[in-house]
């Protein structure tokens, strides 16, 4: 039986769990009704329907605002996090999706990659320079004025179809 890995998500509290299969089940479900006991009750809006076929649409535009709830860690989880390159590009796939911002800078997407606890290290930050290059030397990034980077559409759209079944 091979490992299996879990993260929990109720309001604030998430948790992460990994094992095998049965022990996994029995543990996510004692877990899942101490924090059902803990929550506070919460009343949410009711969900919105988007395009089926561009799931991150409602964020493109301006009217929407911070539309998802995504971790930098969720989503790392989905695009990749194991190399700095691939942390910076989740990074950037969260400031852009979930906190809405067109262009971010290079101070930006370090704060949103150690938001990443699982994946970021900290020599990440000294080849900072490096990775942003090279994400826009592969046509992931593009160089704006004023040290700003943001998404190319390529980049964006393929983001999308990785990330359609978290929502």
């Amino acid at each position: 039986m091979g490992i299996n890995k879990v993260r929990l998500k109720l309001g604030h509290a998430e948790v992460e769990l990994e094992g095998d299969q049965d022990n996994l089940h029995e543990e996510a479900i004692g877990i899942l009704e101490q924090m059902a006991q803990l929550a506070p009750p919460v009343s949410e809006p009711p969900l919105q329907a988007v395009e089926a076929e561009r799931p991150f649409a409602a964020i493109d535009s301006k009217q929407t605002g911070h539309g998802y709830d995504f971790s930098v860690d969720m989503i790392a989880t989905h695009l990749g996090g194991r190399s700095a390159p691939e942390l910076a590009k989740s990074a950037c796939a969260y400031l852009h999706f979930v906190e809405s911002k067109r262009e971010f800078d290079r101070t930006e997407i370090h704060t949103a990659m150690k938001e990443a606890t699982s994946y970021y290290q900290e020599n990440m930050l000294r080849n900072m320079g490096q990775t942003l290059n090279s994400l826009v030397k592969s046509g992931v990034l593009l160089a704006r004025s004023g040290k700003k980077y943001s998404i190319s559409s390529n980049a964006k759209q393929a983001m999308e179809e990785k990330l359609a079944g978290l929502e």
